[in-house]
Protein backbone atom coordinates (compact mmCIF):
# COMPACT_ATOMS: atom_id res chain seq x y z
CA UNK A 1 0.00 0.00 0.00
CA UNK A 2 1.30 3.41 -0.93
CA UNK A 3 1.95 5.89 1.89
CA UNK A 4 -0.86 8.22 0.69
CA UNK A 5 -3.34 5.52 -0.31
CA UNK A 6 -5.88 6.61 2.33
CA UNK A 7 -5.79 10.19 1.13
CA UNK A 8 -6.10 9.00 -2.46
CA UNK A 9 -9.09 6.83 -1.56
CA UNK A 10 -10.78 9.75 0.24
CA UNK A 11 -10.02 12.01 -2.75
CA UNK A 12 -11.75 9.53 -5.06
CA UNK A 13 -14.79 9.37 -2.75
CA UNK A 14 -15.06 13.18 -2.77
CA UNK A 15 -14.74 13.28 -6.58
CA UNK A 16 -17.40 10.57 -6.90
CA UNK A 17 -19.74 12.54 -4.61
CA UNK A 18 -19.28 15.70 -6.68
CA UNK A 19 -19.90 13.74 -9.89
CA UNK A 20 -23.18 12.43 -8.45
CA UNK A 21 -24.23 15.89 -7.30
CA UNK A 22 -23.47 17.78 -10.53
CA UNK A 23 -26.38 16.35 -12.63
CA UNK A 24 -28.86 17.66 -10.05
CA UNK A 25 -27.83 21.21 -10.93
CA UNK A 26 -27.87 20.66 -14.69
CA UNK A 27 -31.32 19.03 -14.88
CA UNK A 28 -33.62 20.72 -17.40
CA UNK A 29 -37.03 20.17 -18.94
CA UNK A 30 -40.22 19.05 -17.25
CA UNK A 31 -40.28 16.44 -14.50
CA UNK A 32 -43.18 14.31 -13.38
CA UNK A 33 -44.12 13.75 -9.74
CA UNK A 34 -42.32 10.39 -9.59
CA UNK A 35 -39.20 11.90 -11.17
CA UNK A 36 -39.16 14.70 -8.61
CA UNK A 37 -39.52 12.17 -5.79
CA UNK A 38 -36.60 10.17 -7.23
CA UNK A 39 -34.55 13.36 -7.36
CA UNK A 40 -35.47 14.14 -3.76
CA UNK A 41 -34.30 10.67 -2.68
CA UNK A 42 -31.01 11.20 -4.56
CA UNK A 43 -30.51 14.47 -2.66
CA UNK A 44 -31.17 12.76 0.67
CA UNK A 45 -28.66 10.02 -0.11
CA UNK A 46 -26.07 12.66 -1.06
CA UNK A 47 -26.79 14.46 2.22
CA UNK A 48 -26.08 11.30 4.24
CA UNK A 49 -22.89 10.38 2.39
CA UNK A 50 -21.77 14.01 2.14
CA UNK A 51 -22.12 14.53 5.87
CA UNK A 52 -19.63 11.74 6.54
CA UNK A 53 -17.26 13.02 3.85
CA UNK A 54 -17.48 16.52 5.33
CA UNK A 55 -16.28 15.14 8.66
CA UNK A 56 -13.41 13.24 7.02
CA UNK A 57 -12.35 15.91 4.53
CA UNK A 58 -10.18 17.64 7.12
CA UNK A 59 -7.52 14.95 6.57
CA UNK A 60 -6.92 16.22 3.02
CA UNK A 61 -4.47 18.93 4.06
CA UNK A 62 -2.07 18.82 1.09
CA UNK A 63 -2.13 21.93 -1.16
CA UNK A 64 -3.06 19.87 -4.24
CA UNK A 65 -6.43 19.05 -2.64
CA UNK A 66 -7.37 22.70 -2.03
CA UNK A 67 -9.31 23.16 -5.28
CA UNK A 68 -11.13 19.83 -4.84
CA UNK A 69 -12.14 20.70 -1.27
CA UNK A 70 -13.35 24.13 -2.36
CA UNK A 71 -15.54 22.53 -5.02
CA UNK A 72 -16.88 19.99 -2.52
CA UNK A 73 -17.66 22.64 0.10
CA UNK A 74 -19.45 24.78 -2.49
CA UNK A 75 -21.55 21.78 -3.59
CA UNK A 76 -22.23 20.73 0.01
CA UNK A 77 -23.53 24.23 0.79
CA UNK A 78 -26.09 23.85 -2.01
CA UNK A 79 -27.63 20.65 -0.61
CA UNK A 80 -30.08 22.39 1.76
CA UNK A 81 -31.44 24.98 -0.72
CA UNK A 82 -31.62 22.33 -3.46
CA UNK A 83 -33.66 20.01 -1.25
CA UNK A 84 -35.99 22.84 -0.23
CA UNK A 85 -36.45 23.90 -3.85
CA UNK A 86 -37.26 20.32 -4.88
CA UNK A 87 -39.80 19.94 -2.06
CA UNK A 88 -41.40 23.22 -3.12
CA UNK A 89 -41.71 22.02 -6.71
CA UNK A 90 -43.28 18.75 -5.58
CA UNK A 91 -45.76 20.61 -3.35
CA UNK A 92 -46.81 22.87 -6.22
CA UNK A 93 -47.33 19.89 -8.48
CA UNK A 94 -49.51 18.12 -5.90
CA UNK A 95 -51.54 21.28 -5.35
CA UNK A 96 -52.24 21.62 -9.06
CA UNK A 97 -54.44 18.59 -9.73
CA UNK A 98 -54.47 19.20 -13.47
CA UNK A 99 -50.69 19.38 -13.86
CA UNK A 100 -48.73 16.34 -15.00
CA UNK A 101 -45.26 17.85 -14.91
CA UNK A 102 -43.37 20.77 -13.45
CA UNK A 103 -40.49 22.76 -14.87
CA UNK A 104 -37.62 23.06 -12.39
CA UNK A 105 -35.47 25.30 -14.60
CA UNK A 106 -37.30 28.50 -13.66
CA UNK A 107 -36.92 27.84 -9.93
CA UNK A 108 -33.65 29.20 -8.56
CA UNK A 109 -31.76 26.89 -6.21
CA UNK A 110 -31.06 29.68 -3.77
CA UNK A 111 -34.70 30.94 -3.53
CA UNK A 112 -36.44 30.53 -0.19
CA UNK A 113 -39.45 28.21 -0.60
CA UNK A 114 -42.85 29.80 -0.03
CA UNK A 115 -45.05 26.72 -0.38
CA UNK A 116 -44.87 23.84 2.06
CA UNK A 117 -46.02 20.26 1.34
CA UNK A 118 -49.77 19.92 1.89
CA UNK A 119 -49.35 16.85 4.10
CA UNK A 120 -46.09 17.11 6.11
CA UNK A 121 -44.79 13.91 7.62
CA UNK A 122 -45.53 13.55 11.33
CA UNK A 123 -42.68 14.43 13.67
CA UNK A 124 -41.07 11.56 15.51
CA UNK A 125 -39.43 13.80 18.08
CA UNK A 126 -40.65 16.82 20.00
CA UNK A 127 -38.35 19.61 21.19
CA UNK A 128 -40.07 21.66 23.94
CA UNK A 129 -39.16 25.31 23.65
CA UNK A 130 -37.14 24.59 20.51
CA UNK A 131 -34.29 23.18 22.62
CA UNK A 132 -32.82 19.68 22.65
CA UNK A 133 -31.82 18.36 26.09
CA UNK A 134 -30.37 14.87 26.43
CA UNK A 135 -28.28 12.80 28.84
CA UNK A 136 -25.73 11.12 26.58
CA UNK A 137 -23.96 8.81 29.02
CA UNK A 138 -24.25 7.77 32.65
CA UNK A 139 -21.70 6.31 35.09
CA UNK A 140 -20.62 2.72 34.40
CA UNK A 141 -19.04 1.15 37.47
CA UNK A 142 -18.12 -2.07 35.63
CA UNK A 143 -16.31 -0.18 32.86
CA UNK A 144 -14.57 2.07 35.38
CA UNK A 145 -13.47 -0.97 37.44
CA UNK A 146 -12.09 -2.75 34.37
CA UNK A 147 -10.18 0.27 33.11
CA UNK A 148 -9.03 1.16 36.63
CA UNK A 149 -7.59 -2.32 37.28
CA UNK A 150 -5.82 -2.27 33.93
CA UNK A 151 -4.42 1.22 34.62
CA UNK A 152 -3.09 0.13 38.03
CA UNK A 153 -1.43 -2.96 36.56
CA UNK A 154 -0.01 -1.09 33.54
CA UNK A 155 1.33 1.88 35.48
CA UNK A 156 2.60 -0.26 38.35
CA UNK A 157 4.51 -2.62 36.06
CA UNK A 158 5.90 0.30 34.02
CA UNK A 159 7.11 2.19 37.12
CA UNK A 160 8.75 -0.87 38.68
CA UNK A 161 10.43 -1.84 35.41
CA UNK A 162 11.59 1.76 34.89
CA UNK A 163 13.02 1.98 38.41
CA UNK A 164 15.16 -1.15 38.16
CA UNK A 165 16.29 -0.47 34.59
CA UNK A 166 17.37 3.09 35.31
CA UNK A 167 19.07 2.09 38.57
CA UNK A 168 21.00 -0.70 36.82
CA UNK A 169 21.98 1.53 33.92
CA UNK A 170 23.00 4.32 36.30
CA UNK A 171 25.53 2.08 38.04
CA UNK A 172 27.20 1.37 34.69
CA UNK A 173 26.72 4.54 32.67
CA UNK A 174 25.93 7.25 35.18
CA UNK A 175 23.49 10.08 34.42
CA UNK A 176 23.06 8.93 30.83
CA UNK A 177 20.68 6.31 32.23
CA UNK A 178 18.07 8.99 32.80
CA UNK A 179 17.60 9.24 29.03
CA UNK A 180 15.50 6.10 29.45
CA UNK A 181 12.81 8.36 30.87
CA UNK A 182 12.09 9.45 27.31
CA UNK A 183 11.44 5.83 26.37
CA UNK A 184 9.24 5.10 29.38
CA UNK A 185 7.30 8.32 28.88
CA UNK A 186 5.43 6.66 26.00
CA UNK A 187 4.14 3.88 28.25
CA UNK A 188 3.35 6.26 31.08
CA UNK A 189 1.26 8.43 28.75
CA UNK A 190 -0.73 5.37 27.68
CA UNK A 191 -1.28 4.47 31.33
CA UNK A 192 -2.38 8.02 32.12
CA UNK A 193 -4.88 7.92 29.23
CA UNK A 194 -6.35 4.64 30.50
CA UNK A 195 -6.62 6.06 34.03
CA UNK A 196 -8.29 9.17 32.62
CA UNK A 197 -10.80 7.00 30.74
CA UNK A 198 -11.53 5.07 33.94
CA UNK A 199 -12.41 8.33 35.67
CA UNK A 200 -14.57 9.45 32.73
CA UNK A 201 -16.45 6.14 32.93
CA UNK A 202 -17.79 7.40 36.25
CA UNK A 203 -19.07 10.60 34.65
CA UNK A 204 -22.47 11.78 33.51
CA UNK A 205 -22.45 13.66 30.21
CA UNK A 206 -25.43 15.71 29.03
CA UNK A 207 -25.97 18.09 26.14
CA UNK A 208 -28.18 21.08 25.41
CA UNK A 209 -28.58 22.25 21.80
CA UNK A 210 -30.29 25.59 21.22
CA UNK A 211 -30.30 26.56 17.57
CA UNK A 212 -26.69 25.98 16.50
CA UNK A 213 -25.20 26.34 19.97
CA UNK A 214 -24.15 23.12 21.68
CA UNK A 215 -23.33 22.98 25.40
CA UNK A 216 -21.85 19.82 26.91
CA UNK A 217 -21.88 19.32 30.67
CA UNK A 218 -19.75 16.63 32.31
CA UNK A 219 -20.02 15.70 35.99
CA UNK A 220 -17.28 13.45 37.40
CA UNK A 221 -17.30 12.53 41.10
CA UNK A 222 -19.02 15.82 41.96
CA UNK A 223 -16.74 17.93 39.75
CA UNK A 224 -18.63 19.74 36.98
CA UNK A 225 -17.28 21.11 33.71
CA UNK A 226 -19.14 22.85 30.90
CA UNK A 227 -18.04 23.70 27.37
CA UNK A 228 -19.89 25.25 24.42
CA UNK A 229 -19.48 25.24 20.63
CA UNK A 230 -21.26 26.51 17.53
CA UNK A 231 -22.22 23.52 15.37
CA UNK A 232 -21.33 23.32 11.69
CA UNK A 233 -24.75 23.44 9.96
CA UNK A 234 -23.66 20.97 7.27
CA UNK A 235 -22.39 18.21 9.54
CA UNK A 236 -24.71 15.53 10.97
CA UNK A 237 -24.09 13.59 14.15
CA UNK A 238 -22.23 10.31 13.56
CA UNK A 239 -20.39 7.62 15.53
CA UNK A 240 -16.63 8.22 15.37
CA UNK A 241 -13.47 7.19 17.21
CA UNK A 242 -11.72 9.83 19.33
CA UNK A 243 -7.95 10.07 19.50
CA UNK A 244 -7.85 8.25 22.85
CA UNK A 245 -5.87 4.98 22.75
CA UNK A 246 -8.42 3.17 24.91
CA UNK A 247 -9.86 0.14 23.16
CA UNK A 248 -13.10 -1.76 23.55
CA UNK A 249 -12.79 -4.71 25.90
CA UNK A 250 -11.94 -7.88 24.00
CA UNK A 251 -11.60 -6.17 20.61
CA UNK A 252 -9.00 -4.28 18.62
CA UNK A 253 -11.39 -1.42 17.84
CA UNK A 254 -11.41 2.01 19.38
CA UNK A 255 -14.30 3.00 21.58
CA UNK A 256 -16.67 5.09 19.42
CA UNK A 257 -18.60 8.13 20.56
CA UNK A 258 -21.26 10.40 19.14
CA UNK A 259 -19.48 13.18 17.26
CA UNK A 260 -20.40 16.51 15.69
CA UNK A 261 -18.31 19.14 13.92
CA UNK A 262 -18.02 22.72 15.10
CA UNK A 263 -18.14 25.77 12.83
CA UNK A 264 -14.34 25.99 13.22
CA UNK A 265 -13.90 22.41 11.98
CA UNK A 266 -13.19 20.91 15.40
CA UNK A 267 -14.59 17.47 16.15
CA UNK A 268 -16.82 17.43 19.21
CA UNK A 269 -17.08 14.10 21.04
CA UNK A 270 -20.10 13.69 23.28
CA UNK A 271 -19.63 10.19 24.69
CA UNK A 272 -22.11 7.43 23.91
CA UNK A 273 -24.95 5.48 25.54
CA UNK A 274 -24.13 1.92 26.57
CA UNK A 275 -26.58 0.21 24.21
CA UNK A 276 -26.22 0.49 20.45
CA UNK A 277 -29.98 0.92 19.97
CA UNK A 278 -29.90 3.99 22.26
CA UNK A 279 -26.95 5.38 20.29
CA UNK A 280 -28.87 5.17 17.01
CA UNK A 281 -31.98 6.81 18.47
CA UNK A 282 -29.96 9.65 20.00
CA UNK A 283 -28.08 10.29 16.73
CA UNK A 284 -31.37 10.31 14.85
CA UNK A 285 -32.85 12.74 17.37
CA UNK A 286 -29.88 15.13 17.18
CA UNK A 287 -29.97 15.10 13.38
CA UNK A 288 -33.74 15.64 13.36
CA UNK A 289 -33.29 18.70 15.57
CA UNK A 290 -30.46 20.07 13.40
CA UNK A 291 -32.58 19.54 10.28
CA UNK A 292 -35.34 21.67 11.81
CA UNK A 293 -32.84 24.48 12.39
CA UNK A 294 -31.67 24.58 8.76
Amino acid sequence: MQPNSREEELKQEVESWIASFAPLLMEDGELTSSEIQDRLEDIRQLRRSGGVLNMRSGSLRAPEYAELLETFEDAWARIDPLEKQTKEALARLKADTGAQAVNLVDTEVERTPTVEPSEPAPKRFDFPGGILREVVSRPSSSKAAGLGCFAIFWNGFTLIHMFFMIRGMYESFGAVAFLLLLFYAIFLLVGAAVAHSAILALSTQSIVISGRKLTRTRVVLGWKSTKSWVINPGSPAIMASPTSPVMKSGTNQREKEIALKSAEGERIFLGAPVFESDQKVLIEKINAYLAEQS
